[in-house]
């Protein structure tokens, strides 16, 4: 332990190590002397509604096409499929549930295991796809792929149960063979980024990067493998049309009283057009700093992190879980030699340490009037920190380009 403290003056991901274990170990001693009350703080309301993203989707895409229908489900049909598969296994009794028994899952043996088999399936291709792609001594790299796992954005991705953990592994797949010297690996990176674009439809914002870098035969067989998998699974929900059902149904989610403007503007009693307003105008600003980024930067983690700015600045994804996005630029910017020299580069400790924040534990629990958890809470302001920072780094980049004293030097 000293000699990784001894480390963090010289390698970044040692200092990620080290401040998420010291913030584990201070997470089980507040859990201890809290009498176990803070064990659950760090889960949407305290792990009350566990796996029910899993349950409630599975639940839903049991009914078929009524589930965009009827249930007004906003995953894409990919996912829709997905679950609806996973609802022949599932007992019947179950999945003709009511919203109010949704909680019984756990009454059927077949339900548990299934969440268990989800779980241990997720945590074994993300620990796999972290050990694999970080550049560290073999002890280092599987320390660092353990932190990485028992994070408090991956536990509450797992926690959820939520889909977004199949479409983040394949988005890792994509970041890890982005690079790699085999073209049939990154063949398989495209159709892993397109597979999460069928998922979640966000992640095809990182695209971007192919057009940054000039593969532009890539961009489009990605866009190809994308449009496919859209459309052939929404042939199991009545074809095609059902895509318009899923985007009405996503314009009244995103409309809705239980998305987190809603909440910040009921808990700071601004009127919700004014918070809705000033949110997506901000999105809007990252958005054109992630397009500007792979023109103007050549630290490629950089770029990544612009793409999980602007993926988590828009407001129906900012939350705990989907944090664990910004383990690909801390990756990257230990793999592209920017993780010695911490005297060095102040710009890349400010991302870093904004990256690291809502990767550690604060197990506090928060006051019964705020209805989220510590680590959310935070979310909300380190998001505008690090995408203000990232936008004022983008501008001060941009000048150094363009400036007459860069010819000078």
């Amino acid at each position: 332990m000293k000699k990784l403290i001894r480390s963090c003056k010289e390698n970044y991901v040692f200092l990620f190590i080290i401040s998420v274990l010291i913030s584990m170990e201070t997470y089980l001693l507040i859990t201890v002397f809290s009498g176990g009350a803070a064990w659950t703080s760090i889960f949407f309301d305290h792990a009350k509604d566990s796996f029910m993203d899993f349950f409630n989707s599975l639940r839903d895409a049991s009914l078929g096409e009524g589930a965009y229908t009827e249930r007004g489900v906003i995953y894409p049909p990919m996912a829709n499929l997905i679950f609806w598969l996973l609802s022949f296994i599932t007992p019947d009794a179950y999945n003709g549930t009511g919203f109010d028994e949704r909680y019984t899952w756990n009454e059927y043996g077949i339900n548990t295991l299934l969440i268990v088999l989800f779980v241990a399936l997720s945590i074994g291709l993300f620990a796999l796809l972290v050990y694999r792609s970080v550049r560290l001594p073999s002890m280092h790299k599987l320390l660092f792929t353990l932190v990485a796992v028992f994070s408090v954005p991956f536990l509450n991705m797992l926690e959820r149960g939520n889909i977004m953990t199949l479409a983040f592994i394949a988005l890792m797949f994509y970041a890890v063979s982005y690079n790699s010297k085999s073209a049939w690996v990154r063949e398989l990176g495209i159709i892993a980024l397109a597979f999460s674009f069928s998922l979640k439809l966000y992640p095809i914002i990182f695209a971007w990067l192919l057009i940054g870098d000039k593969r532009y035969k890539e961009f489009a067989r990605c866009a190809l493998y994308s449009l496919a998998f859209l459309i052939l699974p929404s042939f199991a929900f009545g074809g095609p049309g059902c895509l318009l059902t899923i985007f009405k149904n996503i314009t009244s989610f995103s409309s809705g009283t239980g998305n987190a403007l809603s909440v910040i503007s009921n808990y700071t009693h601004i009127q919700y057009n004014a918070v809705a307003s000033v949110a997506y105008a901000w999105f809007f600003l990252t958005c054109i700093n992630f397009i500007a980024a792979p023109f103007i930067y050549k630290e490629r983690w950089k770029v990544w992190a612009a793409g999980c700015i602007a993926f988590i600045s828009y407001p129906a994804l900012c939350s705990t879980y989907a944090w664990a996005l910004f383990i690909i630029p801390i990756i990257y910017l230990c793999n592209e030699g920017f993780a010695s020299n911490w005297g060095k580069g102040q710009r890349r400790k400010g991302y870093l340490i904004c990256m690291l924040i809502p990767f550690l534990f604060f197990g506090i629990p928060m006051p019964l009037w705020i209805p989220i958890t510590a680590n959310a809470f935070i979310i909300y302001f380190v998001v505008v920190i690090i995408a203000a920072f990232a936008i004022y780094d983008t501008i001060r980049t941009t000048a150094d380009l363009i400036s007459p004293r860069r010819v000078v030097r």
